[in-house]
């Protein structure tokens, strides 16, 4: 693998929210507009579950999806969500993404209950034969079952299973997918908490959160000069933002991000809660000390 070779950072905009709870698609379109502009190639369309599409109805998530679509353009590649409760729902969302051009589709494992393995492998089963856009399988055990080795090889050799997100920060775990996907000739992304180690590893694919999409395309580039003792500095920066003593969900740190920047993307959907005072203020505190706000 050459350093020069280009990074891709994948990012799931926040899906933003009215006063009155609507979607507010116009704060989408300046969200996206602002993640492509800072460093993303590829753009989710309610494909994470931060971008709250388990909350969303069957027309607001096309809604944010064709909006989607529609302020990526040509300026990156769109990759939207199927994930559904049933196959029969992530058949139809199939067809709907299709007609936007998405250049991949991406799912986890379905929601709303814990499939067994056979479970799992027939729903994936089932997208390999439906969807044309090659396939992004997001693997997050924390929000449900962990797949075994053998269980991501099975998946791997789906002819039209593209690419493997891989959330686990554990080396030996990643060293394991990623002799997996070389082997089915298939693509690996790790998250930014792992990015530097995941680039010195010859991975080319990273999952970004859109704050942080600025930081992460600094680390690219750092990283392409030979510059590693920036590149680590950067990656120092990441692992700072990841542990910052905050506890409320990953959407809202993110949704206070954006409106410290000047880009108001709303409130949290009740009954979830936004930061508190003294949280945002830690947050600001590190969005200017990295160079972000």
């Amino acid at each position: 693998m050459d350093a020069c070779d280009p990074v891709k950072i994948i990012v799931g905009p926040i899906t933003p929210f009215k006063s009155d709870g609507k979607l507010d698609l116009a704060a989408l379109d300046e969200e996206v507009t602002y993640v492509i502009h800072q460093g993303a190639s590829e753009v989710i369309a309610a494909g994470f579950l931060i971008q709250d599409y388990p909350l969303l109805s069957t027309r607001e998530r096309k809604e944010l999806m064709e909006k989607t679509a529609s302020a990526v353009g040509n300026k990156a590649s769109l990759v939207a969500g199927v994930n559904g409760r049933t196959i029969l729902e992530t058949g139809k969302l199939i067809e709907f993404v299709t007609a936007l051009g998405a250049s991949r589709v991406i799912s986890g494992i379905p929601y709303g209950r814990r499939p067994s393995l056979q479970e799992i492998y027939s729903y994936f089963d089932f997208l390999n034969e439906q969807a044309p856009a090659p396939i992004f399988f997001y693997h997050h055990p924390a929000l449900g079952l962990e797949l075994p080795a053998e269980g991501v090889n099975r998946l791997m050799q789906l002819s039209n299973v593209g690419c493997l997100k891989e959330t686990r920060h554990d080396f030996k775990i990643i060293e394991l997918s990623q002799s997996i996907t070389k082997k089915w000739n298939k693509e690996l992304y790790t998250t930014s908490e792992v990015m530097l180690p995941s680039l010195l590893f010859g991975i080319r694919g990273i999952s970004v959160p859109p704050i942080l999409v600025g930081l992460a395309k600094r680390l690219s580039s750092a990283y392409s000069r030979g510059d590693l003792d920036l590149a680590r500095d950067i990656q120092g920066n990441i692992l700072e933002f990841q542990r910052l003593p905050i506890k409320k969900a990953s959407s809202s740190i993110y949704r206070a991000g954006f409106r410290i920047i000047g880009i108001d993307i709303g409130h949290e959907r009740a009954p979830y809660e936004d930061l508190e005072p003294q949280e945002e203020k830690v947050l600001k505190d590190f969005l200017k000390k990295a160079g972000i706000a």
